[in-house]
């Protein structure tokens, strides 16, 4: 019957994740075999009760709606932030996290917090889908009750709640650890990514697989892999450009959308030996397909928007090779991350804008003023120059990964020496406008009438604005009001960071301050 959909998708769900452990004899501890043999008493329990009759419906249909809604077999996601985790200690911190998050009842910010988790855990702890009704009407009262809290201010200071937040165990014992050695075999293990002829094999394989049905397809790879930060765990993020849209898809008449692109490469690869099909996100800002290779064991992102997250791996890649020692720190801090608060391409957004900030990086703006480098993706500038560090008369930066680290710490804390000219709750961070003394951009600046005080040289996304001020749609809007705003370096009116609920800034921002402690202490 109809009304098992949940129940179908949790036992393939249940499938797929038995089916991921390797062959042969296990160990299994009490806890999970009582589960399993609860599991199977109530299996045994419900077919008893039950009379077997033909599927009511269009199996063709049945089958669509298994391949597009879906419930991971390795993700696991927490109920109060969405979070997404994979390890049972990063589980275990992340909920000490939310236990250690004590916020105040007074106030419209913490009133925001606390419904954002209300909302969340809503959200995700409905799992019996045959009472519709029911379920329409608590989202109709949700969204009453939603419209009717006062909406959050991040554009001033002391806009953040202030929570009591204490270092995690893993956090306390990765400090203590020697930051050279751990560099030097994360900058090997990023190296080895980068340089690995697999991912070529794999984009090669991809090619043969979509060519016959389209004769024009390219693929480029992004991403971590490619810049030089990436680990083995890390997906393979590719753009697969299917018709000629690397430049965009406005104007181009007669192409694909990309849900009906992903919904056919999808049934392509499906039908192939090559390819496992892991996911299909439609539903997101940018709709992607992850599938797994069989022959090599990577699991690849694939996009098929347009060029621009291609583009700003190339740009990454330049600014690294400008100054080696950035990438360094990425890798440091991606590491420090290991619960997965800030992804990698946000901590390398925030590591170049503090190299810029220390006049060692040139600014995005700065590597567009000739015109001739302009490479326009749906409307956005993605083209730079490459000049060498000589020709912009810059010198190579030579400090010690720990004191980098220490400034990085320093800068985005809310109380630190360079508050005096940045300011994490009122700025944005913004490497396309780089270091900009005594006029720093400011998240006010974009509630201005007209955008007057926006900088000029920032047009494309004024007009942007304009265009889009009266769209209801908000993933049309530049998220400058949130608690953390990292502007894309091409997309201006992309926060890559506008997702982040105001806890987690918090709880970041306070590991900061209590990390550059310890480095500070661990030093004397």
């Amino acid at each position: 019957s109809k009304q098992y959909l949940a129940t179908n998708l949790l036992l393939e769900t249940l499938t797929l994740n038995l089916d991921s452990y390797a062959p042969g004899p296990k160990k299994i501890d009490a806890f999970t075999l009582g589960q399993v043999e609860q599991l199977m008493k109530s299996v045994q329990q419900f077919l008893s009760q039950c009379k077997l009759v033909p599927f009511e419906g269009d199996e063709l249909e049945r089958d669509k709606i298994m391949q597009c809604f879906y419930q991971q077999p390795n993700t696991l996601r927490c109920r109060h932030c969405n979070e997404s985790l994979y390890e049972y200690n990063a589980v275990a911190e992340h909920i000490q996290m939310h236990d250690s998050v004590k916020i105040h009842q007074n106030g419209p910010i913490a009133n925001s917090v606390n419904n954002s988790a209300t909302e969340h855990t809503e959200n995700v702890s409905v799992e019996n889908l045959s009472n519709i009704n029911a379920t329409s009407a608590a989202g109709t009262k949700k969204q009453k009750e939603k419209e009717a809290k006062p909406k959050a201010n991040y554009l001033k200071k002391i806009c953040m709640p202030n929570l009591n937040i204490q270092l995690s165990k893993y956090l306390r014992q990765f400090l203590k650890q020697d930051i050279n050695a751990l560099v030097e075999k994360a900058l090997a293990e990023s190296d080895f990514i980068k340089t690995d002829s697999e991912k070529n094999r794999v984009l090669d394989q991809l090619v043969e697989c979509l060519k016959p049905h389209y004769p024009k397809v390219k693929c480029y790879p992004f991403g971590s892999r490619i810049v030089g930060t990436g680990t083995q765990s890390s997906d393979l993020d590719v753009f697969v450009d299917l018709q000629e849209v690397y430049y965009g898809r406005n104007d181009k008449p007669g192409i694909e959308n990309v849900t009906e692109s992903i919904e056919r490469v999808e049934k392509i690869l499906r039908e192939t030996q090559q390819w496992t099909i892991d996911e299909m996100i439609l539903n997101a800002r940018v709709p992607l397909l992850k599938v797994i290779s069989h022959e090599f064991d990577i699991k690849c992102d694939l996009t098929f928007s347009n060029g621009l997250a291609h583009r700003n791996s190339l740009l990454l890649e330049y600014l690294f090779n400008l100054q080696p020692k950035s990438r360094m720190l990425v890798c440091y801090l991606k590491k420090w991350n290991r619960e997965k608060c800030l992804n990698g391409y946000t901590i390398s957004l925030m590591v170049i804008f503090l190299f810029q900030l220390m006049e060692c990086l040139p600014s995005v703006s700065s590597l567009q003023q000739d015109p001739q480098h302009d490479i326009i993706i749906d409307g956005w500038n993605a083209g730079f120059a490459t000049p060498t560090l000589e020709q912009l008369q810059l010198t190579p930066e030579t400090s010690e990964i720990k004191d980098l680290a220490g400034k990085f710490f320093e800068l985005y804390s809310f109380t630190s020496f360079y508050t005096s000219f940045f300011s994490l709750e009122t700025e944005i961070i913004s490497p396309f406008n780089g270091a900009c003394w005594g006029t720093p951009l400011l998240k006010r600046h974009f509630k201005t009438l007209n955008y007057s005080e926006v900088p000029p040289k920032m047009v494309r996304l004024i007009r942007y604005m304009q265009e889009h001020q009266n769209d209801m749609n908000p993933r049309t809007q530049f998220a400058y009001n949130k608690p953390l705003v990292v502007q894309d370096p091409f997309e201006l009116a992309h926060n890559v960071a506008k997702s982040i609920p105001v806890e987690i800034v918090v709880r970041i921002v306070r590991s900061f301050e209590l990390s550059v402690k310890r480095l500070n202490s661990k030093q004397t």
